[in-house]
């Protein structure tokens, strides 16, 4: 049987508890602010990186490990005789998967399988989770390998951010209609859709927004066998709301913390929802 690593990055935003059961390799990015840089999740917390946005004059930036670290990590395990899959935030958000690449091509080797989730959050969390568990469960290589890319188009996703001024300022949307979503006072909705951040509407009414992720898990076919994962961004008063509702449906789901980098752009009081649909 192939001994098998399975590595990702910060911006997965699974806790501590999920990386250390599965045996989990997380490779962190970093959070640059006013000169300084900060290891995501080691350096720095989200309410740490949230107290100095409101206090900093220069919007925080985010930056990828540098392929280096990539090939360290890539060779502590090569040399032990694992076979490594690697799998990481979308790369329309972020080089971190081309550093990933360019260390397997230093390296040389056909034992390292690197994967774009086109995700971030929970949706990349989702994939990373569910190879780490077939790990665990004996399954081999190309079986993991072919459930990724199977997952991985599977995966729908959106968030309700408080207003769009973080987003705005990274350039990760349209600055006309994020001009205007601040002067209607709209609490923006963004997807994922092919790896990229997008603008899908937005809501004005906040007792709207548990009526908005409702409809968006009723239109997704879900069954017993669905995963849902939600990541809360100081919005939990929201999602205890939501979690009844999904106790009541009998969904499985799972609750993870926002992270820095991801955080940095969606800011406080954000949900996401992430789903694998069947």
């Amino acid at each position: 049987m192939d001994k098998i690593k399975i590595i990702t990055d910060s911006t997965c935003d699974l806790s501590k508890d999920t990386i250390e059961k599965l045996d989990i390799e997380v490779i962190p990015l970093n959070v640059n602010i006013d000169s300084k840089s900060y290891v995501d999740g080691v350096d720095i917390t989200f309410e740490e990186l949230n107290k100095i946005i409101l206090e900093c004059e220069d919007f925080p930036t985010t930056s990828q490990p540098n392929p280096d670290v990539f090939k360290e990590v890539y060779e502590k395990y090569l040399t032990k005789g694992y076979k490594i899959i690697s799998i990481h935030i979308s790369s329309k958000s972020s080089f971190t998967c081309q550093s990933a690449l360019i260390a397997k091509d230093i390296l040389e080797t056909q034992d390292i399988a690197i994967y774009d989730s086109l995700n971030l959050s929970g949706g990349l969390g989702m994939i990373v989770t569910e190879a780490a568990e077939m790990v665990k469960d004996g399954y081999e290589f190309e079986e993991i390998c072919k459930n990724i890319e199977c997952t991985i188009p599977k995966i729908n996703s959106i968030a309700i951010v408080r207003d769009i001024s973080n987003l705005l300022m990274s350039g990760r949307v349209n600055k006309m209609i994020g001009k205007i979503s601040k002067i209607i006072c709209m609490k923006p909705v963004i997807g994922i859709i092919d790896g990229k951040i997008v603008l899908l509407g937005g809501i004005i009414r906040k007792k709207k927004i548990l009526e908005y992720l409702i409809k968006f898990l009723e239109n997704g076919n879900l069954d017993e066998n669905s995963k849902i994962y939600i990541m809360n961004s100081n919005c939990n008063e929201l999602v205890e709301l939501f979690k009844n509702y999904l106790d009541n449906k009998k969904y499985k789901y799972y609750i993870i913390d926002i992270g820095c980098v991801v955080g940095a752009y969606s800011g406080g009081k954000s949900i996401g929802v992430f789903v694998k649909c069947v």
